[in-house]
Formats: structure tokens, sequence, C-alpha cells
């Protein structure tokens, strides 16, 4: 779960929930414009992170992702993907920063798997 925000020309700030960290904000340093991170930031995939602490800072460096599960089906449905939004904006706006909420996490995992698994309405 993420949610986006430009930063200087080429960089992204990303707000994603960890199982390990919680909430935490990650800077993806040459994310616009090059294929570094590939589809890893977009929403509706949960991703692994490799990150490292910036000194006298709470945001991460993001040093490298890769996507673990693609929630594609929510991605296709104007519904679900609603459904999805709210979701995932809501369990960022109430997780801690920088405290691990496994709870929290599996929640989130598993109502997005059951919106994707949901059958297309006829």
């Amino acid at each position: 779960m993420r949610n986006i925000i430009l930063f200087e020309e080429k960089n992204r700030m990303v707000t994603v929930l960890t199982e390990d960290l919680g909430r935490v904000t990650l800077l993806a340093k040459n994310a616009i414009g090059s294929r570094r991170f590939g589809g890893t930031l977009e929403l509706m995939n949960a991703s692994e992170f490799q990150i490292k602490e910036r000194p006298n800072s709470d945001v991460f460096f993001l040093e490298s992702a890769i996507i673990r599960k693609e929630f594609r089906k929510i991605r296709t449905r104007y519904e679900a993907l609603t459904a999805g939004s709210v979701i995932v904006e809501t369990l960022l706006k109430i997780a801690p920063e920088n405290t691990p909420t496994p709870d929290l996490f599996r929640l989130a995992a598993h109502a997005l798997q059951t919106l994707d698994d949901f059958p297309d309405a006829e």
C-alpha cells in the first residue's frame, strides 16, 4: 500500500505500510522517468522493499524493490479499485509511523486479496 508524492525532479516520496516497520516514508531516487523500480511503486501491488536508513531523518532510502503480488483484477474493475483505494488510504492514515503493525498489515493484505478474488459482476 502506498501514497506517492513527487519530490524534486526525478524522485518520489512513497508512504508504505510494512509488516515489520508499520507506516514508513521512502525516498525513491530517480524513480520518475526511469525503469529503476518498475511497477513496484504502483498502487495495488504488494512489493518487497530493500531500504536504508537516512541519518537524522524519519525517511528511508529505497534501494530496490520486487513485486510480490499484483492485484490485477482490482485495477481493472472500477468498484474494486474504489474500494481498494479507500482501504489503502484509511490504513495509511491510522497506522502509526515507524511502529510494527503486523495485524494491520495482514488485514490489509487479506482485504485486497478478497477484492481481487471477488467474481466479476455480470
